[in-house]
């Protein structure tokens, strides 16, 4: 037995039956998604045996032409979450055999095979990038030290500190040693880094100590070229200089990208009020060093969290020119980032009419550069991307150093026939900088905090757990603090609980406080930890 997780889908890749198809946000060509799971809702199956599909994400069955286009990703995971691959596969279906026949009907397989057992997982915990690059640092530094000490004025024989006699011979040895290492590790990680054996060996018959300090390219740069070499893409004036780990420098850190809310302009249409919002956000670790740290994904080769998704049958209710709050991110805690983020934003409005506006479609890199090289512990930060018929602003916290706090609501007691409405926020306390103006600091602090719960049709009862939309956040670790705050009232629009409680961040354990309002009465309950990984997370910077 297993979990089952990916995707099946299937698209018309001529574009005779697109107004035919699903109305999607990928307005090239139709296309029906027939299966997607991700981890936190993969299905149960059986080994060797089969799975029935549910409803298709389309507003009809399924048309066709001539030729149709078929994608399948589909992974199996055990109780260990040890990761197989059932298939990876894009393929065209050619039914043109089917069109000519003088039959109505025909019963059709296709057969798919991936790595039948490949575990994932263990194969990509052995080679991820992050332990090549913190290998070759230390190598480098230990090479850089030796060859600074060695002085080739002095007797042929030296007795270095470590207590071992080195020759001119064994030096040469030595650098030739190195070399060969170097390279092997820059081959697994895709860079074409040139003669290695070449350059260490002329420094070993060099005068002067090699200055490993020396000036390099700017690191923008040297990104993108270390980006198209990783990817595979030969380049022979890649960098051959090293990610450093910031932990050789300084004491390890927890960062944190905190997303909170969006705001949402259509400008074409100034009639438009109201509508539903679809299409995703997505945030991924483009340089790889963080994919053990991020939500376990069937997308094995890079860390990727989903920030928002929305398709056609669960589309968000918004108002125009107002903002969105976003729920839980798919993913086991709260997002770590190192120097650099991609992320990805694919946006739609539709109204009553299904008319679609393009709010965004956007790709792009994000640097955190600046706010690393800083004597600041966080900052707010906002993106904003226009589209064919508007403009969005998504708005988020960069923490140096958080907690991760995991939200529990419940509502303790409760008058008989009162019936609960309203909404319940969460935000940064203890004078926490937004860096505006105190006239605008309401305004301001209105973009960053966070919607746990909103309801106007009453959802809670005494004795349960609040459902919240959004549970999970990260805190400011140094003298940080979480706010949350009541705004509740009863059916006749009288104010039962407005109070807030603050609750100071910790590394690990938990926090209880009890609110009391008007016939009822809630308990808060925050569990503290600094996610898995957090060792590693944050240390390994360009």
């Amino acid at each position: 037995m297993g979990k089952l997780l990916g995707h099946i889908s299937v698209s018309d890749n001529i574009g005779l039956l697109s107004d035919a198809w699903v109305e999607t946000f990928e307005r090239e060509c139709g296309l029906v998604t027939i299966f997607n799971r991700d981890w936190c809702d993969s299905e149960d199956i059986i080994n060797y045996g089969y799975l029935y599909f549910g409803n298709i994400i389309s507003r009809q069955s399924i048309p066709f032409s001539n030729y149709m286009e078929i994608c399948m990703k589909l992974y199996v995971t055990n109780e260990k979450d040890v990761v197989y691959q059932l298939c990876d596969h894009e393929s065209d279906i050619s039914f043109s055999k089917f069109w000519g026949k003088d039959i109505d009907s025909t019963c059709c397989a296709i057969r798919v095979r991936g790595e039948d057992g490949y575990v994932l997982k263990e194969s990509c915990a052995s080679i991820l990038p992050h332990i090549l690059y913190e290998y070759l640092y230390d190598l480098y530094e230990f090479f850089e030290c030796y060859h600074k000490s060695y002085d080739p004025s002095l007797c042929e024989r030296k007795f270095w500190q470590v207590g071992v006699v080195v020759e001119p011979t064994t030096r040469i040895l030595l650098y030739e040693a190195t070399a060969v290492v170097m390279e092997k590790c820059f081959h697994l990680l895709g860079i074409n880094s040139g003669s290695i054996a070449q350059s260490l060996l002329a420094l070993s018959s060099a005068k002067r100590p090699m200055d490993v300090n020396a000036p390099v390219a700017d690191a923008e740069s040297d990104n993108k070229k270390q980006k198209r070499a990783v990817g595979g893409a030969p380049d022979d004036s890649v960098i051959t200089r090293l990610l450093i780990p910031v932990a050789a420098r300084d004491p390890p850190k927890n960062p944190r990208f905190e997303p909170f809310s969006i705001s949402l302009n259509i400008t074409t249409d100034p009639e438009l009020k109201k509508g539903k919002l679809l299409g995703h956000i997505s945030v991924s670790d483009n340089i790889g060093l963080l994919s053990d740290a991020w939500v376990e994904t069937f997308e094995p080769e890079c860390g990727l969290v989903t920030i928002f998704n929305r398709d056609w049958c669960d589309s968000e209710d918004i108002i125009n020119y107002g903002y969105l709050y976003f729920g839980n991110i798919c993913s086991r805690q709260s997002i770590p980032f190192s120097n650099y983020m991609e992320i990805c934003m694919k946006l739609y409005v539709t109204n009553e009419k299904d008319v679609v506006y393009q709010l965004c479609d956007h790709e792009s890199d994000i640097s955190f550069s600046k706010f690393w090289g800083k004597d600041i512990d966080s900052t707010c930060c906002a993106i904003r991307v226009r589209g064919e018929d508007g403009y969005v602003m998504m708005h988020y916290i960069l923490l140096k150093d958080a907690v991760d706090a995991a939200i529990e609501l419940t509502c303790t007691s409760l008058d008989d026939n009162l019936k609960v409405y309203g909404r319940i926020f969460a935000y940064y306390g203890n004078n926490f900088d937004y860096q505006c103006a105190p006239e605008v600091l309401s305004l301001q602090q209105n973009f960053y905090m966070a919607l746990l719960y909103e309801e106007y049709t009453s959802s809670i009862s005494s004795g349960a757990i609040i459902p919240l939309r959004k549970s999970l956040m990260a805190v400011p670790n140094k003298d940080g603090s979480l706010v949350i705050e009541f705004m509740l009232e009863d059916e006749s629009g009288n104010e039962i609980l407005s109070q807030c409680c603050e609750i100071p961040s910790q590394t690990r354990g938990s926090t209880l406080k009890t609110l009391d309002g008007l016939g009822c009465s809630f308990s808060v309950k925050v569990v503290w930890s600094q996610g898995e990984g957090c060792g590693k997370v944050g240390s390994y910077l360009l």
